[in-house]
C-alpha cells in the first residue's frame, strides 16, 4: 500500500476541514459534509466545487475504512493529491480579478488612425481597446474603442467608409462614452465570482446608458481608472473562473 500518499491525503484532509472551519466560523465539532453545506449556503459562488469536496469526504471513509481490510481499496494518486491542494487553495485564496484578466493587452492612443487599430482587431479578434494618452505605460485612459462604437460612427456619418488619414482623435466623442456596452473598473483583488456577477447582474458604476450591457471590466491596482490598466475581462473570460487552479 502506498502509505506516504495515504498520509499526505489525511494532512490534507484535515487542512480542508480547518479551512472550512474558519470560512463559515462554526464549532469544529460539525462534521465535513455539515461544512460543506454551510460553506456553499454562505458562499454561493463555490456550489461548482460541492461535488468536489464531497469527494474528498468520501474518498477519505474509504481510506479510513480500508485500514480493516488486509487488501487494498484505494489510494490517491499524486494527480488526485494535487486537485485537493487546488480545492484548498481556492477556498483559502479565492480566485481574483487578475487571476483570469487577459494581461496582453493591446491598446492605442488618440494620434493612432483608425483604420490600423481597425485592421489589428480584426486581426486578433479583439472587441475592445482601451485608448491612452500615455499608451506606452498603459496610463491616462481617454475611453474604449470597439466595434459598437465603429457602428455608431458609421451610422452617423452615414458612411460605410472611414478616411485612411482619420485617427481616434478625430472621433474621440464616441470613444469617450460608454454606447451600447459599458465599461467598468475593479481593484486587483477583487474576487472573480464578483466580476461575473457584475456581468450578470449589470451591477456596475460606470453604466452610463439605462440600455446598456457591460461589455469589458478592467483591472487596476485599486479600481481606479487613473491607475496603471493591469489586465482586462469581457465575458469570454469567464470561462476561466476556478479552472486556472482545478484544472477542470
Amino acid at each position: 500500500m502506498n502509505t506516504e500518499n495515504i498520509k499526505k491525503f489525511r494532512v490534507l484532509y484535515n487542512q480542508l476541514d480547518e479551512l472550512l472551519s474558519q470560512r463559515i466560523q462554526e464549532p469544529k465539532r460539525l462534521s465535513f459534509v455539515q461544512k460543506v453545506t454551510k460553506f456553499v449556503s454562505k458562499f454561493p459562488e463555490y456550489q461548482k466545487i460541492k461535488n468536489d469536496l464531497r469527494l474528498v469526504h468520501d474518498f477519505r471513509n474509504v481510506i479510513v475504512h480500508q485500514e480493516t481490510f488486509a487488501g487494498e481499496i484505494a489510494v490517491p494518486t499524486d494527480e488526485y493529491l494535487e486537485r485537493v491542494v487546488a480545492l484548498a487553495t481556492l477556498i483559502k485564496e479565492p480566485q481574483t480579478a487578475l487571476d483570469i484578466a487577459s494581461t496582453r493587452i493591446f491598446a492605442c492612443s488618440p494620434s493612432d488612425k483608425v483604420i490600423d487599430v481597425v485592421k489589428t482587431m480584426s486581426e486578433n479578434i479583439y472587441t475592445f481597446v482601451p485608448v491612452f494618452k500615455d499608451k506606452a505605460n498603459l496610463q491616462e485612459f481617454v475611453g474604449v474603442f470597439s466595434e459598437s462604437v465603429l457602428l455608431t460612427l458609421i451610422a452617423s456619418t452615414e458612411k460605410l467608409s472611414i478616411d485612411d488619414s482619420a485617427t481616434i482623435e478625430d472621433i474621440l466623442e464616441f470613444v469617450k462614452k460608454p454606447i451600447t456596452e459599458s465599461w467598468a473598473f475593479v481593484p486587483l483583488h477583487e474576487a472573480s465570482y464578483n466580476v461575473r456577477n457584475m456581468f450578470q447582474t449589470k451591477t456596475f458604476s460606470d453604466a452610463a446608458l439605462e440600455n446598456s450591457r457591460l461589455g469589458v471590466v478592467f483591472v487596476t491596482k485599486t479600481g481606479r481608472r487613473e491607475e496603471k490598466m493591469l489586465g482586462l475581462i469581457t465575458a469570454w473570460d469567464l470561462s476561466k473562473i476556478d479552472q486556472v487552479r482545478l484544472r477542470v
